[in-house]
């Protein structure tokens, strides 16, 4: 059964700051607009761009299927990875690492039983809508993908001031870091993602029971003196080995709480080898 998708962009989405900051360079609305076009090729794949399961595509790959000359497709895409909206996988697949933002998907059954409410409540207009309206139909419906915890559904109620304060002082530290770097004033790269695993990662600090991850058990008040020790680099390291596989996780919270154990772990251990030369 066919599926439709279309690509979603918000009203402000020329007014982030990367897409600001990519627009004023040379070639930048080039490189915008090659940007939506891989954002397009890959909303069939979950974000990813591969010519098949053998070859990936090379650049010149993806001037021939974008009309993009070539010299401003090897630029767009060393500057796309800096700025984290790209990224080359293992495989070389590429990643569109923001897809989750812009895409939609429904079924023709599913497109059908949205009309047919439309009509019953006597729109005249068949705009499509959010996924959410779509229920019962003979298919389930592809929605954007929500890895949050329930938990996370009460992020900030009946946390502690001082956890909430850290948290706010950690979401400044990178916005500044990573602003600095773009030449702005503040930028959080995957900034929805970015505050969901740091949510993520202030439920871990309120873990009420020891847990254990590679061996060791880790109370919340360990994870508080964890993220309160973590650089920008190594809180930005959570959420890239996270984002690749955001919609296979169920549970945020472990899986972040899992990274920031091993992270902990191999920083004691580098620290240890090098007291012992």
């Amino acid at each position: 059964m066919a599926r439709l998708h279309w690509m979603k962009l918000k009203k402000d989405f020329f007014k982030r700051h990367n897409i600001q900051i990519i627009e004023h360079m040379n070639n930048g609305k080039d490189y915008v607009l090659f940007y939506l076009k891989m954002l397009c090729e890959s909303l069939d794949h979950e974000g990813r761009l591969r010519f098949s399961d053998e070859i990936p595509y090379t650049d010149d790959m993806l001037s021939v299927i974008t009309d993009t000359n070539i010299d401003v497709v090897r630029s767009a895409m060393k500057l796309f990875e800096s700025l984290r909206l790209v990224e080359r996988l293992e495989d070389q697949t590429i990643y569109m690492c923001e897809v989750e933002k812009f895409i939609g998907s429904e079924s023709d059954s599913a497109e059908r039983v949205r009309r047919y409410r439309a009509s019953k409540m006597g729109e005249t207009s068949l705009s499509l809508q959010c996924n959410n309206d779509v229920t019962d139909c003979n298919e389930p419906v592809t929605q954007s993908i929500d890895i949050r915890d329930k938990s996370l559904d009460n992020r900030d109620k009946n946390v502690d001031l001082g956890l909430i304060k850290l948290k706010e002082k950690k979401i400044d530290m990178i916005a500044r870091d990573y602003g600095r770097a773009c030449r702005c004033e503040k930028f959080i790269p995957h900034e929805e993602f970015t505050l969901k695993a740091i949510d993520a990662i202030i439920i871990a600090c309120q873990f009420e029971s020891p847990r254990t991850y590679f061996c060791k058990q880790y109370t919340g008040e360990d994870f508080i003196k964890i993220f309160e020790s973590l650089t920008t680099d190594e809180i930005m390291t959570v959420v890239g080995r996270i984002y690749p596989h955001r919609s296979q996780i169920k549970d945020l919270t472990n899986y972040v709480a899992s990274v920031m154990a091993e992270i902990y772990g191999n920083r004691k251990n580098n620290i240890q080898g090098d007291t012992s030369k």
